[in-house]
């Protein structure tokens, strides 16, 4: 065992998860970003839907970078489900109708599956295909055939081309855990999507099929709530969703000349003022103990910066967030607006460092919050990262 765990926890392979682990990005899609510490374990848990095409690559991939992927380093959960060709071929049809927003990966159907208990886990799909007696998938034809009708997939070719190589990988994953919190290893647990996108907690419908929150990432991990020592929420100092759906906050042509990231318009991400009210709820459901704040250097250069502190709906003022999406979509957001800094950040060391705009902005939100900001990011490289309070983060 290494020096400790980095887990990922839940959704499917990320639509844009880039790493900095030196100069030049990596697009991780389900190993967790830990990877380029040799130091750490690497579990992919049980919450996660995986493509076994895409992981199999993944793999491939970082190994023939140098990063060392073993079967005694990389450990994915026998629990996790699969995502079959059909279930990419069911998201398409519901996304091209207009019924869902989806990446198109087949998480969703995949986990209709799942929940109807239907669905095909990784110590299923990684038995031994040239067994016909193994074939687990026979008792649940007719029950394929009446929900897909004629597009049910064969699965047989999909294991013969990678159940071999993954099978190496797959075990109980909660015993890996269980044995770093009895060692005192220290885990960190990666969870995909932000908590207004969470299946219970989120603004349905326009949420992914996984629980998001603080809580979830201990089921998808294997790992009971006590275990858990601190909670890292994570925000972008400025708001953005992927997907349709309510956003308050979201830029308009005439709201101060805001203009969203390169990256974000690239990747039609949705974009507008920092919104916490929302985040107010997301520290609320997830128990936040600290915040780390991204992408601030995307401030600099501003006249003026806004954040919503609360909504206006039908002539009352809201201060919790509705996850209605009935009244979401009345909302108009209450803002405070605060000078910006005319000066690139993303040199800077430490937050006494920072311009006091940028301080005074950052005070403000820990202050709305209620929460600790504990990091801060000032770029996309880990040495552009502000530890602002080293004894509040555990190490």
């Amino acid at each position: 065992m290494n020096s400790g765990l980095a887990v990922r926890t839940q959704g499917g392979p990320n639509a844009d998860h880039v790493v900095m682990p030196k100069t030049d990005p990596w697009i991780l899609y389900y190993l967790p970003s830990g990877c380029f510490n040799p130091k750490l374990t690497l579990v992919v848990g049980n919450g996660v839907v995986i493509d076994p095409k895409l992981l199999t690559q993944e793999i491939g991939l970082l190994s023939r970078a140098g990063i060392k992927l073993g079967p005694s380093r990389l450990f994915v959960s026998e629990l996790a489900h699969v995502t079959l060709p059909r279930h990419r071929m069911l998201d398409r049809l519901l996304y091209e109708r207009g019924i869902i927003g989806s990446t198109g990966t087949g998480v969703g159907p995949a986990n209709i599956d799942r929940i109807l208990r239907i669905g095909v886990r990784m110590e299923e799909f990684v038995k031994d295909a040239s067994d016909p007696k193994k074939d687990l998938w026979a008792h649940r034809k007719s029950v394929l055939l009446r929900i897909y009708g004629n597009r049910v997939h064969d699965t047989r070719l999909l294991r013969r081309a990678y159940a071999r190589n993954l099978r190496p990988f797959v075990t109980d994953i909660s015993a890996i855990t269980a044995k770093a919190c009895q060692n005192g290893d220290p885990i960190i647990l990666e969870c995909s999507h932000g908590v207004l996108q969470d299946i219970d907690l989120g603004v349905y419908p326009f949420v992914s099929t996984s629980s998001c929150v603080a809580a979830g990432a201990c089921s998808g991990a294997g790992i009971g709530p006590t275990r858990i020592d601190h909670v890292l929420g994570v925000l972008q100092a400025y708001t953005s969703r992927g997907g349709p759906g309510p956003f308050p906050t979201e830029a308009v042509a005439d709201d101060g000349g805001f203009q969203i990231s390169a990256v974000d318009r690239i990747n039609s991400i949705r974009s507008g003022w920092l919104d916490l009210v929302a985040v107010r709820y997301g520290a609320r459901v997830s128990g936040f103990d600290s915040i780390a704040v991204t992408k601030l250097d995307e401030l600099s250069h501003r006249q003026k910066l806004k954040i919503c502190i609360a909504y206006k709906c039908n002539g009352r003022k809201l201060e919790e967030f509705p996850t209605s999406p009935t009244v979401l979509s009345r909302c108009h957001p209450v803002y405070v607006e605060f000078s910006g800094w005319k000066c690139h950040v993303s040199r800077v060391k430490s937050f006494s460092k920072l311009p006091q705009e940028a301080r005074a902005f950052l005070k403000f939100v820990e202050e709305t919050v209620g929460v600790p900001i504990s990091l801060i990011s000032v770029g996309p490289r880990r040495d552009q990262t502000i530890l602002v309070d080293p004894d509040v983060v555990p190490t």
